[in-house]
């Protein structure tokens, strides 16, 4: 029945797809199928082959290497509090209490992001990109500009990604544009995929797991995104070129990680400052609705998005009896962010069966929120000024499309566990 559910669930959001777009008469339904296809040949080649499987366990080392060296750096920089051992007994069953999520957690993003301008500096992250944009062009015929672009979100954010292409930009088509800022959404940044894997410990004792997920959840959530944008707004007429611009590239390694931790603390006071900005106004809005009451029970922003987004979580192939419980964390992440969404997903895995918990895992994997919204108009906005307002015009579509591509992956996974 579930995976019923899930087949029927991807026929609804690909045909709310259709329903909402600017421009049925050009939907290249070819384009759509060997996306589709292609969506389902990854995440087959990747869950079944047991060579993928090998290289993703061997993943599990890397990550301990790097969490225990960026506990060595906040340890020697913040002591205790960074997680280094406590100068005081801690009583048993509190040893949680010391964990501080600023100063032991969030400085990984740091390490990561130093560790990806390296990479890039030294030519790995481009050879990749350019192989997976090859296969993007071929398989979907989309223009070399928005293949680079799109190939390149499954490392960067939308803002890197776009600064790939620069030249190209401002040459690209309405649909090409839309497509791009829709693979933002739908992806994440490697610089912070660590700290999902750390977030995520309950679910995946293992971290090479974790991390295994989530990387497997941005490669699927490419073809995904594209599927999706395409058909709300197909490309007409011909698609940009384009090729890969490496802007203000690095002199050196050491310039390459200086310029590396400069972006990563940005990354990382920025997610410091929304979690405790985000966490006190949900604080607010929860106390205000709890005045009010629905059969007796005190309404909640989760029970409230629980309610929105149940019909969605049940059209994933979640079980009924969970779809409320799923729906109110996919509205934590369309609202707030990803990291607050698997936060709940934590606190409320016990409700979840192992199934819905990788449905989640997936679905949530992505940028699709209101507070990317700013990010994406501000970073595409700089680096072509005289189309701003047409970036604006795309921004909030651009989230609903990220977040469909979200679910779909997530279904996906749901019918092949």
């Amino acid at each position: 029945m579930l995976k019923l559910q899930g087949i029927f669930g991807i026929f609804v959001f690909l045909g709310f797809c259709w329903l909402v777009s600017n421009d049925r008469k050009n939907i290249n339904y070819k384009q759509v199928l060997i996306g589709v296809a292609l969506q389902f040949s990854i995440a087959i080649i990747v869950t079944n082959f047991a060579f993928i499987q090998t290289f993703f366990n061997a993943l599990n080392s890397g990550i301990l290497a790097i969490c225990d060296a960026t506990k060595q750096g906040t340890s020697f920089v913040f002591g205790y509090l960074g997680g280094g051992d406590t100068p005081f007994t801690v009583e048993q069953g509190k040893e949680g209490k010391t964990f501080i999520l600023a100063l032991q957690s969030l400085p990984m993003v740091m390490v990561m992001s130093a560790l990806t301008s390296v990479l890039f500096y030294w030519q790995v992250i481009p050879v990749i990109t350019k192989f997976l944009s090859k296969i993007l062009e071929k398989t979907l015929g989309i223009g070399g500009a928005l293949g680079l672009s799109s190939a390149s979100t499954v490392f960067f954010g939308t803002d890197v990604a776009a600064l790939l292409i620069k030249p190209h930009l401002k040459h690209m088509s309405r649909s090409e544009l839309f497509t791009l800022m829709s693979c933002g959404m739908a992806t994440v940044a490697s610089s912070i995929m660590v700290l999902y894997t750390q977030i995520l410990q309950p679910i995946f004792p293992n971290q090479g797991t974790a991390l295994g997920h989530i990387i497997i959840a941005s490669f699927i959530n490419v073809p995904s995104a594209l599927v999706v944008a395409l058909i709300m707004m197909p490309q007409v007429g011909k698609t940009t070129g384009g090729h890969l611009v490496q802007v203000d590239q690095p002199h050196s390694t050491m310039d390459a990680i200086t310029r590396g931790v400069s972006d990563g603390l940005s990354m990382l006071l920025n997610i410091t400052a929304m979690l405790i900005v985000l966490t006190a106004l949900v604080y607010l809005i929860n106390i205000g609705l709890s005045n009010f009451t629905i059969m007796g029970q005190a309404i909640s922003l989760q029970k409230f998005f629980g309610l929105i987004f149940a019909p969605i979580a049940w059209l994933m192939g979640i079980p009924f009896s969970e779809i409320s419980t799923a729906g109110g964390i996919m509205g934590t992440k369309i609202v707030l962010n990803e990291i607050f969404a698997y936060q709940d997903l934590i606190l409320n895995m016990d409700l979840l069966s192992k199934h819905t918990q990788l449905i989640m895992v997936y679905a949530l994997c992505g940028f699709a929120n209101f507070t990317s919204v700013g990010i994406v108009i501000g970073a595409l906005g700089i680096l072509i000024p005289e189309r701003r307002s047409e970036i604006v015009t795309l921004s909030i579509k651009a989230v609903v499309s990220g977040a469909l591509a979200n679910c779909i992956t997530g279904t996906i996974i749901g019918l092949l566990s």
